[in-house]
């Protein structure tokens, strides 16, 4: 939980400013910026700007509660995802897109001495090539931050398959027998995820849904799906500490069944 408050307490912290400064949004909605195509006031952009990072927080939520459950692999969540990141770097680029708009509207004004219609064309061109870019550019650094995410994702099921299988193997050696097992298996459903993320599938956290996909995807094998009911019917023995007593031979077997699934 500590990891998902950090990812979004500057959403939440630039929310709070604005916020803050509604106390002045008599003020604030005396200035106006003439950006050529329309003008808005401080006030109005500062509500948009609070619409568009509360539209972010709830995708973000909303993904993260689905990675939960059953629905959690539909490709959709990735998708809404990305459009969250999008909006997010558009605002983010929507101070340096008005003072570009605000600075040009300024310099023609100043510069050039044209009929009104002849400006207002030349005005809505330049200015529509200027918010096509800043919407590229959102997309595109959008998209890098998406593609960082699902590689830490990535980097993140590896570090804790190649942990988990060190622990499992040292709880073995100290004759920790349901420890293991159960260290064994965390390790099983690290490697699942992280074969799914590279096969660019959304990886479930549900055990079930995990498993089901991962056989869907071939990464286990028809004949593997016994050993993976017997795998399982261990851990529920380990975690619960039911009157199924697990032996070194249970463990070791667990033990070498993953190994071979993780070099594989």
């Amino acid at each position: 939980m500590d990891k998902f408050k950090g990812k979004y307490e500057i959403i939440l912290g630039f929310v709070t400013l604005v916020v803050s400064l509604s106390a002045f949004k008599d003020e604030l909605s005396k200035i106006n910026i003439d950006l050529g195509f329309t003008s808005i006031s401080f006030a109005q952009y500062f509500l948009y700007c609070v619409i568009g990072f509360s539209l972010c927080l709830y995708f973000y939520v909303v993904e993260f509660t689905a990675r939960e459950t059953k629905i959690g692999h539909w490709k959709f969540f990735d998708y809404l995802i990305l459009f969250a990141y999008i909006i997010f770097v558009f605002i983010l680029l929507s101070p340096l897109l008005i003072l570009i708009n605000v600075t040009i509207v300024k310099s023609y004004n100043y510069f050039v001495d044209k009929p009104e219609k002849e400006k207002e064309e030349i005005f809505s061109i330049i200015l529509m090539v200027i918010n096509g870019l800043s919407i590229l550019i959102s997309f595109l650094e959008g998209k890098k931050l998406f593609m960082k995410r699902q590689d830490d994702i990535k980097d993140e099921a590896e570090i804790n398959q190649i942990r988990e299988i060190e622990i499992a193997k040292k709880l073995f050696e100290d004759a920790y027998y349901s420890q293991s097992i159960l260290e064994v298996f965390k390790a099983l459903e690290s490697h699942l995820q992280k074969e799914i993320l590279q096969k660019n599938q959304r990886a479930p956290k549900a055990l079930y849904e995990l498993l089901s996909i991962s056989q869907k995807l071939g990464i286990i094998k028809p004949e593997e799906q016994n050993q993976i009911k017997d795998l399982i019917k261990m851990r529920i023995a380990a975690a619960h500490k039911t009157e199924v007593v697990l032996t070194k031979a249970d463990a070791e077997n667990a033990l070498k069944f993953v190994e071979s699934l993780i070099r594989r």
